[in-house]
């Protein structure tokens, strides 16, 4: 602000300094006028034509300080008519500059607050679901070296967190203790029968742990891990499906009936959905379900999946697709796993690569013995591999009637 004047508008003493105070202290005494037209001033001229007290500013032209400056008038009214002015003048440039400088300081003060709130904000994620997620994946390291159940057990317990990550911890305790209880009872029926009986139990139960392979959750927590960092909703997500793919896992140790085809079908897409966050755009997955109004082993179906994701488009180094299907013809209901993958030689013979092949003989013989189904598989290198599971439903009916 430059000056803060009062000055007198009545016509025959119009311009006369009634009190000014300026910054520079070079300011009219009273008594004295101000030089200026009021011709050149339409406020002002308006002011001594008006009644009304409103606030007015205008560009000051030479009046009452030089340079780019502005004026606010304050008319003051007595007896219906203006008597006098109040009036402020204060440089534009010195306003402009104050005004930048605020708004400069308003910006750095408002990133700063967002800075901060972005690591509050860091940190809570962190302690919320990246801490939690690690914990989880070192435990399942752990345990897949040394099959230590009660440590495993301890390690879910302390993560006490209130949300998806505490109900998968929860999920893979209970599994623990239910490998656990089922290693516990194989000793026991091996002590108890003969050893044919024994191994054939044991392979049954060692199809049904081979669907919780500890590096396919090693993996899927890794996935989900990144997933905290990146897309948090996302990892939320991911982590409750994780969690009810190994609760239909550890169930399926119970199941000794064949299932609804609809319940396997949904256990393999959270399969495929976990498997997806590993492989990103490498894998594509596609359905085409006709009809579900049949019925098969628990988890009979997963290991051609399986197969396919791993062994079919994992291998091809551009990825590929691999497609569900279902459908119903006059004599059976059929299950068709197919890839684009890299295809294998089907007449070849069987390699000794050191890895088990006891899973895909053991789930042809669970779909013979509970459905009367077969697997027929047709590969050709380089284009793809077409698993169909065929059941007829004369065997259908007859386990219905039963």
């Amino acid at each position: 602000m430059q000056s803060v004047f009062l000055m007198d508008l009545q016509p025959d003493r119009q311009g006369l300094v009634l009190f000014e105070h300026c910054k520079n202290g070079t300011g009219k005494k009273i008594g004295e006028y101000f030089d200026f037209d009021i011709e050149e001033h339409p406020v002002l001229k308006e002011m001594t034509e008006s009644t009304s007290d409103d606030i007015r500013f205008e560009k000051a032209v030479g009046f009452p300080d030089e340079g780019n400056c502005y004026s606010g008038f304050k008319p003051v009214i007595i007896n219906g008519r203006t008597r006098t002015v109040i009036g402020i003048t204060y440089k534009w440039d010195d306003m402009r500059d104050s005004v930048i400088h605020t708004i400069i300081r308003t910006i750095i003060i408002t990133a700063f607050g967002i800075v901060l709130i972005m690591l509050i904000l860091v940190m809570f994620i962190y302690r919320t679901a990246v801490r939690p997620v690690r914990r989880i994946r070192e435990a399942v390291v752990d345990y897949t070296g040394d099959k230590n159940s009660a440590r495993i057990v301890g390690e879910m317990f302390r993560i006490n967190t209130k949300n998806e990550l505490g109900y998968l911890s929860d999920s893979i305790s209970d599994l623990a203790l239910e490998l656990d209880h089922y290693t516990k009872e194989t000793a026991r029926i091996a002590a108890e029968k003969e050893r044919a009986e024994k191994e054939r139990y044991e392979a049954e139960v060692q199809v049904m742990v081979s669907q919780i392979s500890p590096h396919f959750m090693y993996n899927a927590l890794t996935s989900i891990a990144m997933m905290c960092e990146l897309d948090p909703k996302t990892a939320r997500e991911a982590t409750v499906i994780f969690a009810k793919y190994l609760r239909g896992n550890m169930d399926s140790l119970k199941q000794t009936a064949p299932v609804p085809f609809e319940k396997e079908l949904e256990h393999l897409k959270k399969y495929l959905y976990i498997e997806k966050l590993r492989f990103d755009d490498l894998l594509n997955n596609e359905y085409d379900i006709r009809t579900t109004d049949f019925e098969v082993p628990l988890l009979s179906v997963q290991p051609l999946v399986e197969n396919a994701v791993k062994h079919g488009v994992g291998m091809k180094e551009d990825g590929g697709t691999v497609k569900i299907a279902s459908l119903e013809t006059d004599t059976a209901y059929e299950v068709i796993i197919s890839d684009d993958g890299v295809g294998f030689d089907v007449n070849a013979p069987k390699k000794n690569d050191g890895r088990s092949h006891v899973g895909m003989g053991n789930t042809r013989k669970r779909l013979k013995e509970m459905c009367g189904a077969e697997i027929v598989i047709t590969s050709e290198i380089g284009k793809g591999t077409t698993a169909r599971v065929i059941i007829p439903k004369e065997a259908a009916n007859e386990d219905t009637v039963s």
